[in-house]
């Protein structure tokens, strides 16, 4: 028989839902803009072989879009264990151990993500400061460059996460997950 579920299980599926449901949104965002990217590309491809002429906007609105696509859906890759990682040298070591290098390398990508949301915030305020726009269509750009350092906090928050529900599965003494929050290891009594 499974003992009950603690306060501390019942406080961690509380912010895991949190955390699946800020990805969500922001993978959507992503979805968003992939649907007026290939949108504002087929109007400009139309306009420019039916009227010989293409939207002026339509590189620069692109390249901002294709970078919102590109972060905005990096949290739920995370979430869900779907990430880029270096699987022949993790497939190496026992099951134990591939979970406690799992945690490290969350403490590391924490410290390394810190700066590059430290950058790339500061970079996206001091280019609302200045009301940098874009050379041809002069979009304001700092509300778009506004889309790293959100999607970076994110993804941290979600590492931040993964990595507390590690730290106390491995003091609990509970299996600790190697994957994603989404890795079914100890989670059967949801």
């Amino acid at each position: 028989m499974k003992a009950a579920p603690t306060p501390g299980d019942r406080l961690c599926w509380k912010l895991e839902a949190g955390a699946k449901r800020l990805a969500a949104l922001l993978a959507g965002g992503a979805a968003l803009a992939l649907v007026a990217a290939t949108v504002l590309l087929a109007f400009s491809s139309l306009g420019r072989y039916a009227a010989d002429t293409a939207l002026a906007l339509t590189d620069e609105m692109v390249g901002f879009l294709l970078v919102a696509i590109a972060f905005l859906g990096v949290s739920e890759s995370y979430l869900r264990g779907k990430q880029v990682r270096l699987l022949f040298i993790r497939n190496l070591l026992p099951a134990r151990l591939r979970a406690a290098f799992a945690l490290l390398g969350d403490a590391l990508a924490l410290l390394v993500l810190t700066i590059v949301l430290r950058e790339t915030y500061a970079f996206a305020a001091f280019s609302l400061e200045i009301g940098a726009q874009s050379p041809v269509a002069d979009l304001a750009e700092g509300p778009w460059m506004l889309v790293i350092p959100l999607s970076v906090g994110a993804l941290m928050l979600a590492i931040a996460l993964k990595l507390a529900m590690g730290l106390r599965s491995l003091v609990l003494g509970k299996p600790l997950a190697a994957e994603g929050i989404d890795d079914p290891a100890g989670q059967e009594d949801r």
